[in-house]
């Protein structure tokens, strides 16, 4: 990620590297949606923008997915907030810590497939530290000699990444009390 001040105060976002249609076979029929890295980027602008203080209005952002093949954007939606806040705050993020975890517009950090494997892969490449969702914990991963971290949410995210305090996601409130409206019927729409 490659974050610079717009000049205007109207940033651009832009994402390279991944392909904007992804083609699925379902049942003999071609489906094709739009790439879920593109749509977790946008996700995740959200959050940095409610929970973390950052508008990404204010800065020319450039992603980059590299390989160009389908990503599974919802399970690096920590991963990418990270680098974005990163990107924009100018604070490096260790190389041996890794993430994953999908991340809700309300700041939480929703669970993936794969958390096994993905640990493993970590630990086969040196890294010391994985943050993962707390609802993907298992016992087995205290005996896998590496670290492995549950997170609820984006503030334990950037306070172990960075080691920075941040409020949690509940103890934000919102100033617009329309959003409150909006926010509270679609929580009990979804039941999220």
């Amino acid at each position: 990620v490659s974050a610079i001040k717009a000049t205007n105060g109207k940033g651009t976002i832009k994402v390279t590297g991944i392909i904007e249609e992804e083609e699925m076979d379902g049942r003999g029929h071609k489906l094709k949606r739009s790439s879920s890295a593109k749509a977790s980027v946008e996700n995740v602008l959200t959050v940095l923008k409610k929970f973390l203080d950052v508008d990404s209005n204010e800065y020319d952002i450039h992603l980059n997915f590299p390989g160009g093949i389908p990503i599974d954007g919802p399970s690096a939606g920590i991963a990418i907030a990270t680098a974005v806040y990163s990107a924009i705050k100018g604070i490096p993020i260790s190389s041996d810590i890794a993430m994953t975890g999908e991340i809700s517009i309300r700041g939480k950090v929703k669970p993936v497939g794969g958390v096994v494997a993905k640990v493993e892969a970590a630990k086969l490449a040196g890294i010391k530290k994985v943050l993962i969702p707390k609802e993907n914990w298992q016992e087995l991963f205290r005996d896998m000699s590496i670290e492995v971290i549950p997170v609820e949410d984006i503030s334990e995210v950037i306070d172990i990444t960075f080691g920075r305090k941040i409020k949690k996601p509940e103890e934000i409130s919102i100033k617009n009390p329309a959003t409150n409206i909006a926010a509270a019927s679609a929580h009990n729409m979804t039941g999220a």
